[in-house]
């Protein structure tokens, strides 16, 4: 028996990590996706607080009176704290969503990884009785040969038959 299936699991061996690596970019690509959405948000709350800290500055600097200032000061300081909640939630939620994705897919890659461990200790299997197979018929083919008459126990055993 001879093992002529070897191409064949090369071929199957090959397509599996071609898609593995399929997987791999994809979800690399996913995440490099959220990654950008990320830092392109942080980046706008940064410009947010920017352009807010000018307003409050500007608010201080056109108060005339102390009470004015007061009055303008702690609503500069809501705005602020209302948007740092919003901008918290917002960015909660993001991290929620970057959690789950990243959770699903570590499941997705410990099911392919689980796959993949099936199949090779299949191919494994599959192996062993073909190469116990070859080594069965070896053996055979072996005593087979040990057992035929050869020029040199042959006249042994013709001397063997004579009558005495």
């Amino acid at each position: 028996m001879s093992l002529t299936h070897l191409p064949d699991d090369a071929d199957n061996t090959a397509w599996h990590l071609e898609r593995q690596l399929g997987a791999l970019n994809a979800l690399t690509r996913e995440e490099f996706g959220l990654a950008e959405q990320l830092i392109s948000q942080k980046l706008q709350a940064a410009l947010d607080s920017l352009d807010h800290s000018a307003q409050a500055i500007r608010m201080l600097l056109d108060a005339q009176s102390p009470a004015e200032l007061a009055s303008s000061s702690g609503v500069a300081q809501r705005n602020e704290l209302e948007n740092l909640l919003a901008s918290s939630r917002h960015l909660a939620r993001l991290a929620a969503m970057m959690q789950e994705s990243f959770a699903s897919g570590r499941d997705a890659l410990g099911r392919r990884t689980d796959l993949q461990i099936a199949n090779v200790v299949e191919a494994v299997d599959r192996h062993r009785l073909a190469v116990q197979d070859n080594a069965i018929a070896l053996t055979e083919a072996a005593l087979d040969r040990a057992r035929a008459p050869s020029p040199l126990n042959h006249a042994s055993r013709a001397i063997e038959r004579r009558p005495r």
